[in-house]
């Protein structure tokens, strides 16, 4: 079938820095986005079918402490929150809400010819249909990160890191639930989805 479609993306970015704010950090930053996608699948008729509707806004504040036994690092936290709606003859997918907080810490120790990193980050994500049919979700998410470095000679290095990181499943992988002429797809999600994990070593 013959299928249009009319994007309309907006979104606005703000950031900043702000040098020793208090005794014992060297920095603060901080910075705030907000993107608002739409876009309208038509027949072709010309008679809108679906409007596609995602509005999001995500913060994050990061604090650079002065060095502490020679260790110096970065922690801040991160909000993100999501409107997401499909209306119209292919509404897919529920008018979602999700959310997400996150603190993070990472830190860093150079000695000799050697460099060690660490990091870590825990994170609270919910996903609220708003509709009596599909479940609300909640998902404690956990990251973490070790890596070395070790500069064996001038200008050649050897480093080794490990992670392991956490992912939930987004809106439309939980909810979505029928055929989409946009893509000529028929997609069906899966509510019972739990979050994803990956474990990486890099030499």
């Amino acid at each position: 079938e013959n299928v249009e479609i009319g994007v309309d993306p907006t979104g606005w970015e703000w950031s900043g820095e702000w040098d020793k704010p208090i005794i014992g950090f060297g920095k603060l930053k901080g910075c705030v986005g907000d993107n608002e996608y739409n876009h309208n699948e038509s027949e072709g008729t010309g008679k809108v079918a679906t409007r596609f509707k995602n509005k999001g806004l995500e913060s994050r504040a990061e604090l650079l402490h002065a060095p502490i036994a020679n260790w110096k690092g970065v922690f801040g936290i991160q909000f993100q929150d999501r409107d997401f709606s499909a209306l119209g003859e292919e509404a897919v997918v529920p008018i979602t809400k999700s959310n997400s907080t996150g603190l993070f810490l990472v830190e860093e120790r150079s000695w000799d010819r050697w460099r060690l990193e660490l990091g870590g980050r825990i994170e609270r994500a919910t996903q609220a249909p708003q509709n009596n049919i599909n479940p609300s979700r909640a998902f404690n998410l956990y990251n973490v990160s070790a890596g070395t470095l070790w500069k064996f000679m001038d200008g050649y290095g050897l480093g080794l890191s490990a992670t392991r990181g956490q992912r939930a499943p987004s809106t439309e992988e939980l909810y979505i639930n029928g055929a989409h002429r946009g893509t000529a797809t028929f997609q069906t999600g899966d509510s019972t989805l739990t979050s994803e994990t990956t474990n990486n070593i890099d030499l």
